[in-house]
């Protein structure tokens, strides 16, 4: 009887052990699980900041409001003066 009972002990000893040292990858497994789809998102979204600080924040053709004259109204007061003198 003492001997089935050691026997007894000694098995739920060794399950615990197995428990202990699974439940660590049990967590990591889960945790990553969780993770990769959330990595997938942000390594999109780094890739959308990534291009937008390639795109100009200003153009060379200055606007109407600013006071500058844009090339349109050059193009057309070179070409009345070409004209005028003809």
């Amino acid at each position: 009887m003492l001997l089935k009972i050691r026997h007894l002990a000694y098995s739920a000893y060794m399950r615990a052990s197995r428990l202990e040292a699974d439940v660590p990858w049990m967590i990591e497994r889960a945790i990553l699980a969780t993770l990769t789809p959330l990595r997938s998102s942000i390594d999109a979204l780094i890739a959308r900041v990534e291009i937008c600080r390639e795109v100009p924040t200003s153009s060379d053709m200055p606007l109407d409001a600013t006071g500058y004259k844009t090339i349109e109204d050059v193009a057309d007061a070179e070409s009345e003066a070409k004209t005028d003198k003809e």
